[in-house]
């Protein structure tokens, strides 16, 4: 899988089923990360309605 900003591989993080990330359905969210630019991307596969996505995931940065 490749980045949606700069286009390099993207490294796998982890798994999670819907219920577990408070998604609605039957599917996986998948987390990957891109080692260029250091976005994080959210795979969500729906088995209900048989579909794919992949999105750039927004994080928010912790002050100290």
């Amino acid at each position: 899988m490749k980045c949606k900003e700069c286009g390099a591989d993207l490294r796998w993080e982890s798994d999670f089923d819907f219920e577990n990330v408070g998604y609605k359905g039957k599917g996986i969210v998948s987390y990957y990360n891109c080692d260029s630019c250091d976005l994080l991307h959210e795979s969500v596969i729906d088995f209900t309605i048989n579909l794919q996505i992949l999105r750039i995931v927004e994080v928010e940065e912790e002050e100290c």
